[in-house]
């Protein structure tokens, strides 16, 4: 994986990027010794709790309807890629726990 990012008060997280790394993480090639994968997984976790956050903000501060279905939709797309990732993330220490 070539992309490069740094997690700062402003996210830089593509939507390629995004669903790249919860397919490897699916697909089980994240390797602990890559450094780089490693930061992407938890970068894109918090990225993804920031804007989980973010929608629920909007749910409770916003009085239009549009607004209101727009980050229901958001909510639900970035609960079912932190269950993603948290689903590798057991998987990755049950793994570890079974080695020892």
């Amino acid at each position: 994986m070539s992309t490069n990012f740094t997690l700062t008060k402003e996210f830089k997280v593509s939507p390629e990027m995004r669903l790249e790394i919860i397919a490897m993480a699916l697909m089980n090639e994240f390797t602990p010794d890559h450094p780089e994968h490693i930061q992407n997984f938890w970068e894109l976790y918090a990225y993804l709790h920031h804007e989980k956050s973010r929608c629920l903000q909007l749910l409770v501060s916003s009085h239009s309807q549009k607004v209101r279905t727009l980050a229901w939709a958001q909510l639900d797309e970035i609960k079912s890629d932190i269950e993603s990732l948290e689903f590798y993330l057991n998987r990755y220490i049950t793994e570890k726990e079974q080695e020892k």
